[in-house]
């Protein structure tokens, strides 16, 4: 549809294609026809930075999915978001703060917090520490309840999210 657009905007001849792709196109999906999951590439990073600025208001920086990679970054974090009480208590551990759990979920990982066991002859071990994953985990799960009711409740998504996503459907 859009290179159809562009194609238009040089040579008005197709615009009668155009007019007939539009009368094709599906109508865009109503709110609860739309599943939105944290770290969906298709959602705006915006949306993802204002949520993220709920769960720790002081956060001022920026968030950024990177397409080539598929990969979302969170960016520009101050000493004083990552140890705030939001984000190492509300919605984070004392070992892992909001904004890496925020960060594994955007990219489909699971948190394991691991510790480090000294072993003869200088070597280190690296074990997993169930109980400290176990505390991140269950956060990651709280930070994606709070994110589904956000989206739902928040009504300028709507305007964001709803063309968005039939833009990627259909393009």
């Amino acid at each position: 549809m859009r290179d159809a657009e562009a194609a238009a905007q040089f040579n008005p001849a197709f615009e009668k294609n155009v007019a007939a792709l539009r009368s094709l196109l599906p109508p865009d999906l109503g709110r609860d026809e739309i599943s939105v999951r944290l770290g969906s590439s298709w959602v705006p990073e915006e949306i993802v930075r204002d949520f993220i600025n709920t769960l720790v208001p002081s956060f001022k920086g920026t968030v950024k999915y990177i397409p080539a990679l598929a990969v979302w970054k969170i960016e520009g974090l101050r000493p004083e978001d990552r140890s705030s009480i939001e984000a190492t208590r509300t919605w984070g551990t004392k070992r892992v703060n909001a904004f890496e759990l925020a960060e594994d979920i955007l990219n489909l990982r699971t948190t394991s917090v691991t510790d480090e066991i000294p072993e003869p002859g200088g070597r280190t071990k690296i074990v997993v520490n169930d109980n400290e994953t176990i505390a991140a985990q269950a956060k990651q799960i709280e930070i994606k309840q709070k994110f589904a009711s956000w989206v739902l409740i928040f009504q300028c998504c709507d305007e964001l999210l709803i063309p968005f996503y039939g833009g990627i459907q259909i393009a």
